[in-house]
């Protein structure tokens, strides 16, 4: 008799879940991500790590780059890249992992040009990735030798370290908006639909009006959390930098995600299924987006599903001006990527009003 009931609960916990189909494939998803997270340290180095290789001066020969590129193809992902500028400002942008710069004759069995040394560089503001940039030494220090390289092959630090936990604060706080977005604004939207109505015939004030001040007020938590994080930080002696810009990008990307939600809301005509649907929205953007763990230690097609996301540069770009101060020249186009996001995202859902008049 026990054993019926349980299972008559069971039961209508299963057929509940069933019918929120959305909700099950978050379930699913989730695994499956941390999964393919967990897959990449399979070896000590994950072999999707993106890396550059740089001649170090014009005598270096062709099969110089591509004897170093067989050699780094045992633990990264190598490209051939000959500007050495346009190569470190791909590692700054987080386009790349690491550079490593090659002396010339390393395919000659030892006999190199001047320095001698092979240098591999690495942004210390990429804690996951200065962690393992000893490995990639190692290996690129084994494979040269026993190809008759006699040099060495040292590590280069770029930039301030950062603590571990520091790296992960924009990711934290792009996962702070989007609860903000796509949870507790919309759910509030959604529980006081009749409240709006009565306001907007009785004060004849546009349902746009109302979706501007929610907006407002998503900033307003957003900007709390901000304030309450540096406020914390700065009372146990690690304090954030308070960078204007990275400011600007939290309340873009807050607008964007928040505008999203409430769109979401609005043409499921505030009904359940936009709460699922905003629910499965932020599953995604925190799974696929890469904004608590580098992309670059992921496979290509998961790497390359991450940058579709803008979120992904909103990280970025939080990253670049809290830890390394890049100046705008060098991270635009992640700039205006963020900001049409948003410019479209609130365009989407002022337009989407017009379905609720129309109802």
């Amino acid at each position: 008799m026990f054993y019926k009931k349980i299972w008559a609960v069971l039961r209508k916990d299963f057929l509940e879940a069933k019918r929120n189909v959305l909700l099950l494939m978050l379930i699913l998803l989730l695994p499956v991500a941390f999964g393919f997270v967990t897959g990449a340290f399979k070896e000590r180095t994950p072999v999707y790590t993106p890396l550059l290789i740089v001649p170090q001066n014009e005598n270096v020969t062709e099969n110089d780059l591509l004897l170093v590129c067989q050699i780094a193809n045992y633990s990264t992902t190598p490209e051939i890249e000959y500007n050495r500028t346009l190569a470190m400002n791909r590692l700054m942008r987080e386009e790349a992992y690491f550079i490593v710069t090659i002396p010339d004759g390393v395919s000659n069995r030892g006999k190199t040009g001047e320095g001698n040394v092979i240098w591999v560089y690495v942004d210390s503001s990429i804690t996951p990735v200065a962690e393992v940039s000893g490995y990639v030494v190692d290996a690129i220090d084994a494979w040269t030798k026993s190809y008759g390289y006699e040099g060495n092959v040292w590590l280069k630090r770029i930039g301030k370290r950062q603590n571990p936990f520091i790296y992960f604060i924009p990711g934290i706080f792009i996962l702070l908006i989007c609860i903000v977005g796509f949870l507790i604004i919309p759910m509030g939207v959604s529980k006081d639909r009749w409240v709006m109505e009565r306001i907007m015939i009785s004060t004849k004030t546009p349902l746009s009006l109302i979706l501007f001040g929610r907006l407002l007020y998503a900033v307003f938590l957003v900007m709390v959390q901000f304030a309450v994080l540096n406020i914390t930080e700065y009372a146990l002696g690690a304090p954030t930098q308070l960078d204007p810009r990275v400011i600007a990008i939290i309340v873009l990307t807050t607008l964007a995600l928040t505008s999203i939600g409430l769109f979401t809301v609005i043409i499921t005509k505030f009904r359940d299924a936009g709460k699922h649907v905003n629910a499965l929205l932020m599953g995604v953007v925190i799974i696929f987006s890469g904004i608590v763990y580098p992309v670059g230690f992921l496979p290509d097609m998961l790497r390359h599903m991450a940058e579709l996301f803008p979120v992904y540069y909103s990280a970025v770009l939080m990253r670049c001006f809290m830890f390394k101060d890049m100046d705008y020249a060098l991270v635009g186009d992640y700039v205006l990527i963020v900001v049409a996001f948003a410019v479209i995202s609130i365009l989407l859902m002022f337009l989407s009003t017009r379905r609720i008049r129309a109802a």
